[in-house]
């Protein structure tokens, strides 16, 4: 938590509203078209900084939640397929139920649940994805929800079920919902339909970045935005030279991080940390919103040491130093980063394995939830 005096809002919200619909709307809709939307956000700034809003509000480089008191992510992904992923059996929703109470049991108060466009393109889709989040809320749940696989076209510009982009419409869907919470773009470019070459280059991620946020809050959505980074989320060299317009401040930054074949987490790989995300939570709300002990075929085992350190880090990281959370990835999954059950004979039984009680015991358990 910052320790200098905390900034008088109100005093920009002129300037930063008038900044955003400039830079990042169409110029040919009259001003008015906006104006309502720019009353909400004078609003929703005014009441954030002086810490009477019922919804969540990023001050500084801390989460509050609802009631004020700084909130820190204790956060599982699930799920992935249904929605994002082409094998949409792996996880099925069918024990969606079940397995957000086995999360929830464990202390968790965040789930990460991945989206594409054309994975919820039909009715049913979309239905089952309202369903899930409802799912995930009626229990108490923050609820990431993680864009992916998806073009900036799509997620911007080409309509969708009556909304302006992919993006508009979860925007629309949860607007008035304070506890979902949207990414914008989980490793932008850093798969198709992304432009891979363009992965670490970072006025390309700002601009479209911008555009994303536009498209979100010109639907009056004002919750908090999970923001990931170029090169999968593992740069922040860029973050003060190349700062995004989000009038409404909210935006949290997220790094991921995996073992990448190194079986121990070293001295080097802690200073890799902090240098890299880990001293910037000082300045601003970062919390890593995707970690695990296997990346692409590696199977986990040889990683595990690694794991057992990164938690750690990240504990006395969550405590000690300003950091706001940890999400594993992932509940169950076809790869080894499965948290539960054993995804190669689909056992899908929601008991924790190595990975998923290293999670729980070496972040979960040693990290304090405020009362």
């Amino acid at each position: 938590m910052t320790s200098a005096a905390t900034p008088n809002h109100s005093v920009h919200v002129a300037f930063d509203v008038r900044r955003f619909y400039l830079s990042n709307l169409q110029p040919t809709k009259p001003m008015k078209h906006y104006l309502p939307i720019a009353f909400l956000m004078f609003s929703v700034l005014s009441l954030c900084a002086d810490e009477r809003t019922k919804t969540f509000c990023v001050k500084g480089n801390t989460i509050l939640d609802p009631k004020g008191r700084p909130f820190v992510v204790k956060g599982i992904a699930s799920p992935l397929g249904p929605f994002c992923g082409n094998v949409k059996t792996w996880d099925s929703t069918t024990t969606i139920g079940r397995d957000y109470d086995l999360i929830r049991g464990l202390g968790c108060n965040l789930v990460r649940i991945f989206v594409a466009r054309n994975q919820t393109s039909t009715d049913i889709d979309r239905a089952k994805l309202i369903d899930t989040v409802a799912q995930a809320r009626k229990r108490g749940f923050v609820v990431e929800i993680a864009n992916g696989y998806t073009s900036f076209e799509d997620s911007v510009t080409k309509p969708f079920v009556g909304r302006q982009g992919w993006l508009g419409w979860l925007a629309s869907q949860w607007k008035d919902d304070p506890y979902v919470w949207l990414q914008p773009m989980n490793e932008p470019n850093g798969a198709p339909p992304g432009e891979e070459a363009r992965v670490g280059d970072w006025p390309y991620w700002q601009l479209q970045h911008n555009r994303y946020i536009a498209a979100i809050r010109s639907t009056g959505n004002t919750a908090p935005l999970v923001i990931n980074m170029p090169n999968w989320s593992h740069d922040f060299s860029g973050i003060a030279k190349f700062p995004l317009d989000d009038p409404m401040r909210q935006l949290i930054y997220a790094p991921h991080r995996y073992p990448y074949k190194v079986t121990e987490f070293t001295e080097k790989e802690k200073a890799e940390c902090d240098s890299s995300w880990g001293n910037l939570s000082s300045e601003y709300a970062l919390m890593v919103d995707e970690c695990g002990p296997a990346l692409d075929d590696q199977h986990p085992a040889p990683y595990l040491e690694w794991t057992k350190g990164f938690l750690n880090y990240c504990s006395d990281w969550v405590n000690r130093r300003g950091g706001s959370g940890v999400v594993a990835f992932v509940w169950y999954w076809c790869s080894d980063d499965s948290m539960t059950g054993d995804w190669r004979t689909h056992l899908n039984n929601g008991e924790l394995n190595e990975w998923g009680k290293i999670f729980r015991d070496n972040y979960l358990n040693r990290v304090p939830s405020p009362k």
